[in-house]
């Protein structure tokens, strides 16, 4: 169930229901409308990375240690919170906000949700290390 925002409509006929239909699930539009109410505007949360989600990687046999997933940093805004943080390049993020990071866009959109000032814990793979960063979410800045 979703709200309509678009269709297309390829009758020639004006009679033959045959299209295209887009729709924002309710979820969404649920979301939205709260943040619009209670902010007058959508603020969401932002912490200027970007990466995509890797296989699980295996250690060693007989290590002793879990596979370990997450999401590969190909980019840091610079001065954005994230490199603010110490969060660098090729760091493998392995939890947002106490929440396993295995899906880039999941991640992104937890933290859209994050209220801008918030700090939360970003906890990264480095060098072998396990590093844990307090970022401070900022608001998504407004595209040009």
């Amino acid at each position: 169930m979703g709200i309509n925002t678009l269709s297309f409509d390829k009758s020639n006929d004006g009679e033959t229901p045959e299209g295209l239909g887009f729709a924002i699930p309710f979820q969404l539009a649920t979301k939205i409308m709260d943040k619009l109410i209670r902010d007058g505007r959508v603020i969401r949360g932002y912490i200027g990375i970007g990466g995509r989600e890797i296989a699980p990687l295996h250690a060693q046999q007989g290590s002793g240690m879990d596979p370990i997933q997450g999401i590969v940093v190909n980019e840091v805004t610079p001065n954005g919170p994230a490199a603010l943080a110490g969060i660098q390049v090729n760091d493998l993020i392995i939890s947002v906000n106490n929440k396993p990071a295995v899906s880039a866009l999941e991640t992104m959109d937890q933290v859209a949700e994050i209220r801008p000032g918030s700090v939360i814990p970003v906890v990264v793979m480095r060098d072998d290390k396990q590093l844990t960063f307090q970022v401070t979410v900022q608001e998504y800045p407004a595209s040009n």
